[in-house]
């Protein structure tokens, strides 16, 4: 440009058209991963019912499991059956062993804390008949 009007002012224009189309592009938004600040979740304040734990029949039939392994899918035998076959598998009239054995039995690990547990396995074993010795039986517990 020039105080005399000489020069040609098409490169005006052109210059013009770009800024305007640059600053167009400027402004519309971008595509992207971020996110709008209305779409963010919002979180509460946790409050003592969310660190609370209702147990309902899982409570009884858990420890059933270990009775009934065929309840959840597992073909194997019961604690009172693997206990049986281990006293059936002592020599043959070898009734002071078998009784020695069987009269203290002991219960140890976390699952003997399952309230009446010992009490449970000891009448399985009354009523199974797998021990036929007359004496007392008793079965101990680490609780």
């Amino acid at each position: 440009m020039s105080k005399d009007n000489d020069d040609d002012d098409k490169g005006l224009d052109e210059d013009g058209t770009e800024l305007a189309c640059v600053s167009s592009r400027l402004q519309k938004p971008e595509p992207g991963p971020s996110q709008p600040a209305a779409d963010v979740p919002h979180s509460r304040p946790l409050t003592k019912e969310d660190f609370q734990v209702l147990l309902g029949v899982e409570r009884f039939r858990c420890p059933e499991i270990l009775f009934h392994p065929n309840l959840v899918g597992i073909d194997q035998a019961g604690l009172y059956e693997k206990a049986g076959v281990s006293i059936r598998r002592l020599p043959s009239k070898d009734q002071v062993l078998e009784e020695r054995l069987t009269s203290s039995i002991l219960l140890t690990g976390g699952s003997c804390l399952y309230p009446g547990l010992s009490e449970r396995l000891e009448a399985v074993y009354d009523l199974a008949l797998w021990i036929t010795y007359k004496g007392g039986q008793s079965i101990g517990s680490c609780s």
